[in-house]
């Protein structure tokens, strides 16, 4: 599965193939048509099965790209590696240790910065745009999570008595973040 989000592309028109041009047999679709007789162009058909049906070769058109829904733009936009990355580094920072906060807060901030390069490598696709929107949106949405799990903010004691704000900020968080939806990218050039 690809972490960039589709925003729909423009369908590109089919093409036609002879059979000799196809080179992936698994990829040929049959369509029917009209008798020899009541076409002018197209070419010869063949004649296949018992019941002597028209068939011709079409090669399938390239498939068309629609628009993710709001939970695929959502699942899209959380970084679940960058969070992967957030909790394996941050289980093996030992609680005993005097550092622990200090090493909580570098590893926050570490994995909050590489969470915009990552998201930038994730998304790339050839001919199409760059989603800023999604790589920005990726980039707010970690710190939230890490604010809501609590992470090194569990250091601080107004958090530990209002930890109710971690849920509130981590529920409208998740439901504003799934609304954006990217404009469409342009039909790709060939």
């Amino acid at each position: 599965m690809s972490r960039r989000i589709q925003t729909g592309v423009a369908p590109q028109p089919a093409q036609r193939a002879t059979p000799s041009a196809v080179e992936d047999l698994d990829q040929v679709t049959f369509t029917e048509f009209e008798p020899a007789s009541a076409r002018t162009s197209l070419p010869e058909p063949l004649l296949l099965g018992v019941e002597s049906r028209f068939l011709s070769y079409s090669a399938p058109s390239a498939p068309h790209a629609e628009s993710d829904g709001y939970l695929d733009r959502l699942i899209k936009y959380i970084p679940a590696e960058v969070i992967a990355l957030y909790l394996g580094a941050t289980n093996v920072v030992p609680t005993t240790d005097s550092s622990y906060w200090s090493a909580l807060w570098i590893i926050t901030v570490l994995t909050a910065l590489c969470t915009p390069v990552y998201m930038y490598f994730v998304t790339k696709a050839d001919h199409q745009p760059t989603l800023w929107s999604q790589i920005i949106i990726s980039s707010v949405a970690f710190p939230i999570w890490v604010f809501a799990i609590g992470g090194p903010f569990r250091h601080f004691s107004w958090y530990n008595e209002k930890h109710w704000i971690a849920a509130i900020a981590i529920s409208f968080g998740t439901f504003a973040i799934g609304i954006h939806k990217p404009k469409p990218a342009p039909a790709p050039q060939p």
